[in-house]
């Protein structure tokens, strides 16, 4: 009799417990959306090729001012360091040295008389169009220091040329791509903007009003944040 009466008890209980059972609470998932620049830091190599800083007039070419001098080609190592600002947009810090040559120009035909130290920084704004798309695109400010001056003869003393310091605007056009899940790649073509300073140009020489220098780099990505 007792087996029977526990047998209905559960026959009967059975379907009170599914109802019961459906309304347990169940566990949220959550997704966590990508961000198009996580905390990470960049080293980098690659070359970089330098703009013309100032002209000067020739007899043999009276017209126009057909000579120029300013920086050349260099290698170059830098690092960088970005975090994120929203889904698809990110603030990078990054530093540049490089050993372009000094390069003067007559027509066309140029001469490399010294070789340069070149220190650079840049802060920019960097985005894509997508928070997972690899290209990236960034716009921002600079600053320069040549030491000696990439111009022939600028601020020369008894004891050498000096140093210069320039000031400019920065772009970047890059892409992205990973080797493992913290690890990443990057290959990026920085420009730099640079407005060339006139002291200490020599007589005759014409500061120009603006030097397009670029860099090409490819670097080791860390990321350090998702």
């Amino acid at each position: 009799m007792r087996g029977t009466t526990v047998a209905l008890l559960v026959f009967v209980g059975s379907p009170l417990a599914l109802p019961l059972a459906a309304q347990a609470p169940q566990p949220v998932i959550r997704r966590v959306q990508p961000k198009g620049f996580p905390f990470a830091v960049t080293v980098s190599a690659g070359m970089g090729f330098g703009g013309s800083r100032a002209t000067w007039s020739s007899t043999e070419c009276p017209t126009e001012q057909c000579n120029s001098g300013g920086a050349g080609s260099g290698w170059n190592v830098g690092a960088e360091v970005q975090v994120p600002l929203g889904q698809t947009f990110g603030f990078e810090v990054a530093g540049q040295l490089a050993h372009p040559s000094q390069r003067v120009c007559f027509r066309s035909q140029c001469l490399s008389p010294a070789s340069l130290w070149a220190i650079r920084g840049t802060a920019m704004a960097v985005w894509r169009f997508k928070a997972r798309a690899p290209i990236f695109f960034g716009l921002g400010g600079g600053v320069s220091y040549f030491d000696p001056a990439p111009v022939a003869n600028q601020k020369l003393t008894s004891e050498g040329q000096g140093a210069v310091t320039e000031f400019g605007g920065a772009t970047i056009v890059g892409y992205d791509f990973r080797f493992t899940e913290r690890i990443g790649g990057r290959l990026a073509w920085r420009s730099y903007l640079m407005v060339p300073t006139s002291d200490g140009l020599p007589a005759g020489y014409v500061a120009k009003s603006i030097a397009w220098d670029n860099a090409f780099t490819f670097g080791v990505r860390f990321l350090l944040g998702t």
